[in-house]
């Protein structure tokens, strides 16, 4: 009897030439990547894809950082709510996250907006629903050496819900 074991391939298509990932980002004239997952099996040893299950695709500017991820389910239903098929990122003149704002179905769902401190080193993340409200809220705390020591999650109306301390 044949064993069959569930494998995911990940197959990645670059537009443009090959560059080398930093910092999240591309360097060079990449404007798209296009990332497909399936579902596979193995049959005596030769894998063998079946069906295209999640297409990603990711949006360059022509600085090499990314300004918009789509995610497109196919062959799959959500279990629970639907997350974000689609974001859209605001960025400083460095390169620095400080926006992103979710979509499903072409409607807004959440924007998280983040405080960088004199580093550049995220210490507040901040996430808000279609209506304004808060839904949850991060901040780390960094050392004299810019190594991150705190983490403190808060879920709505301020409660906070973990605290995570690292030492060195």
């Amino acid at each position: 009897m044949n064993k069959i074991v569930a494998v995911l391939i990940f197959i990645t298509v670059f537009i443009s030439a090959c560059n080398k990932v930093t910092n999240k980002s591309y360097n060079g004239n990449v404007k798209k990547v296009i990332t497909r997952n399936y579902d596979a099996y193995d049959s005596l040893g030769v894998i063998k894809k079946t069906n295209l299950k999640i297409e990603e695709i990711n949006i360059f500017n022509n600085d090499g950082y990314q300004i918009e991820y789509f995610s497109k389910l196919i062959g799959a239903t959500y279990l629970f709510s639907p997350s974000p098929e689609r974001y859209t990122y605001v960025r400083d003149k460095d390169g620095n996250l400080l926006e992103s704002s979710g979509f499903f179905e072409n409607k807004f769902l959440e924007k998280t907006v983040y405080k960088r401190n004199e580093n550049g080193d995220i210490i507040e993340e901040v996430k808000y629903n279609n209506q304004g409200q808060l839904i949850e809220k991060t901040i780390y705390k960094f050392d004299n050496r810019g190594n991150n020591i705190e983490k403190k999650e808060y879920r709505s109306e301020e409660r906070r819900v973990g605290k995570e301390c690292r030492s060195r």
